[in-house]
């Protein structure tokens, strides 16, 4: 098992949090230490795999401590092997991290007494019980388990006789099961750093927060759908609001930083080019508001659906931040003829699945445009010119395309489309039953 300490006690539940992508089997010991049982785990990682992980992930936690040789970039955390909690527990607190448990002194019998819980009453005991084995000459743990058993409760009381069951059965204490608490976030306090004044310098900050918040999200097999990031100012007395919010909605659910910042520099560019900031940022929070499950799986290196998803509703959103929430949207096909209404808006989610197969109908419809007018425009022929109200285009090809008709049980039409290469673009016009010419649709 893995025992990591954190010298920050607010990083333990953000640790924990992380660490169930690598394993269910974990607890904690209050505002000191993560326990991870990782025995069965061997096919999926290495330990060195494991602590090279720990270290990508501890990079993204706010570094509000003092530099340590433990890790790089100021996030000191002790970490050590063992084969119970305790033992792993009490080689964090020595030198050497390898110390074997006949090396361990006897101060290390309060890990033993209850892993995962410190308490007052613990250490009452022990001040009593420590000076008794020390006269005795007993400085490790391996002295005190080489007592006659059947002489500890006689000489030490209770406490000796349990101490040395506790030792004895290291390996089968229960562990308390942790859960994580809703909900997640990451904040970062800047007035100890350096402020960040521009767009860029913010996306800095936000970049490790967002993957500090997704990487504890994927612990619980979740994706991020609503992102709520919360900035507070510096009091000024210029500055009448000084807590500002974004929120972020996503129409696929997102797992990845890389696709989250390109919507965050939209929206950040946009709010501070129509409100600057008054005064200097103290506080970044970045808190995922709203998360769907999802696949924790490892990578399919034979299909990329899900990047391909992802990167479809980041481009979504940051047209939607960029445009209007009502500029981009999914369409789905649906069984009329009339062209304009042969698709119906819907939310990315729920499209179908990217295939590479056509369907039935995309085989027996003629090429059509992607760029559709949403009522078709007049036009006039004269010539070899084609004119509207403000454009004129000149005919270099007209060629008859398809021709439809029906819709009886609302309106009846009758419409022959042409596809007309011209001097400027590509056309899709058609004629109706009366011979007026509209233009419908463009080809990109």
């Amino acid at each position: 098992m893995l025992c990591i300490r954190p010298l920050n006690p607010s990083h333990v539940i953000p640790i924990a949090e992380a660490s169930y992508r690598w394993t269910p089997d974990l607890a904690i010991r209050k505002d000191e230490a993560v326990f991870l049982e990782i025995s069965r785990c061997g096919r999926l990682y290495s330990e060195g795999g494991l602590i090279a992980r720990l270290r990508r992930f501890l990079k993204t936690l706010p570094n509000d401590l003092p530099r340590n040789n433990s890790l790089p970039n100021g996030n000191p955390v002790h970490w050590a092997f063992a084969d119970d909690p305790a033992a792993a527990l009490a080689r964090t607190y020595l030198t050497s991290q390898s110390a074997e448990f006949e090396d361990l002194p006897v101060a290390c019998l309060r890990y033993y007494w209850e892993p995962f819980t410190a308490r007052d009453e613990v250490e009452q005991e022990l001040k009593r019980l420590l000076p008794i084995l020390k006269s005795l000459g007993i400085e490790r743990l391996s002295g005190f388990m080489n007592l006659p058993s059947d002489a500890l409760a006689s000489r030490f009381g209770k406490t000796g006789a349990y101490l040395f069951h506790q030792i004895g059965n290291a390996d089968r204490i229960p562990w308390p099961r942790f859960r994580p608490i809703d909900p997640i976030h990451a904040e970062v306090d800047l007035s100890t750093l350096e402020a960040a004044q521009g767009v860029e310098p913010l996306l800095f900050y936000l970049k490790n927060l967002t993957e500090n918040a997704l990487t504890r999200l994927r612990g619980r097999g979740h994706r991020a759908s609503v992102i709520t990031i919360h900035f507070t100012l510096e009091a000024y007395s210029t500055v009448k609001e000084r807590a500002r919010s974004m929120r972020f909605e996503f129409p696929i659910p997102q797992s990845a930083t890389s696709q989250l910042l390109p919507i965050y520099r939209e929206r950040i560019s946009t709010e501070l080019t129509a409100h600057p900031w008054g005064s200097p940022l103290q506080k970044i929070r970045v808190e995922v508001t709203d998360s769907v499950p999802g696949t924790s799986a490892q990578k399919n290196f034979f299909e990329s659906r899900e990047e391909l998803e992802e990167a479809m509703g980041s481009l979504l959103s940051r047209l939607r931040e960029r445009n209007g929430p009502e500029s981009a949207f999914g369409a789905r096909t649906v069984e009329r003829f009339l062209p304009e209404k042969s698709w119906v808006s819907t939310e990315p989610s729920s499209l179908d699945r990217i295939s590479g197969t056509q369907s039935d109908c995309a085989l027996r419809v003629p090429l059509r445009p992607l760029r559709l007018f949403q009522e078709p425009a007049p036009l006039h022929r004269v010539g070899c010119y084609l004119m509207a109200i403000d454009r004129r285009w000149v005919i270099r090809e007209w060629e008859a395309q398809e021709k439809l008709s029906g819709e009886w049980f609302e309106t009846p039409f009758e419409r022959t489309y042409y596809t007309v290469s011209t001097d400027q673009e590509r056309l899709w016009i058609f004629r109706d039953a009366s011979g007026g010419l509209f233009l419908h649709g463009v080809f990109e």
